[in-house]
């Protein structure tokens, strides 16, 4: 059975001592037929080596964008607060249905339409309304309504 290494500073470990293995004991071979290819032990040792340096020029690099990207997201949450801030700016000093918004990429803002769902909402908060306000109590009970 075949176990397959899925991290890599175990398996760089492990290449590590594949690679005393060879220089221990397959000194004196002179070709070793592996994987399709045919090695030495120095070429196989080199072969072993690029893996490992492979494996650390990974790392190398993931921490660099890592770095990259957390620098990215400090920027980006305070340019999205001074963009905001600037259309607010540009607004007041030009109005808020100005052309000179377009210069700066700005839409002029619009008043969002209600939904259907709003609009019968609103009715029914009126009717509801108009059915229990002073007028309607005066309707049922003939008094007219006391403040308190």
């Amino acid at each position: 059975m075949r176990v397959r290494i899925r991290d890599r500073s175990t398996k760089q470990t492990k290449d590590q001592e594949l690679i005393q293995g060879v220089q221990k004991d397959l000194q004196t071979m002179s070709s070793i037929p592996l994987g399709g290819t045919t090695y030495t032990p120095g070429s196989l040792v080199a072969f072993i080596q690029s893996r490992i340096d492979a494996g650390n020029a990974v790392e190398t690099t993931k921490a660099a964008w890592l770095k990259a990207v957390h620098a990215y997201q400090a920027i980006d949450k305070q340019a999205d607060v001074v963009a905001h801030d600037l259309k607010w700016f540009v607004m007041g000093a030009f109005g808020k249905a100005s052309p000179k918004l377009a210069d700066f990429g700005f839409a002029v803002p619009q008043a969002a339409a209600p939904t259907p769902e709003q609009q019968t909402g609103a009715i029914e908060k009126t009717a509801t309304q108009k059915a229990t306000g002073p007028k309607a109590k005066r309707k049922v009970t003939g008094a007219s309504p006391t403040k308190s």
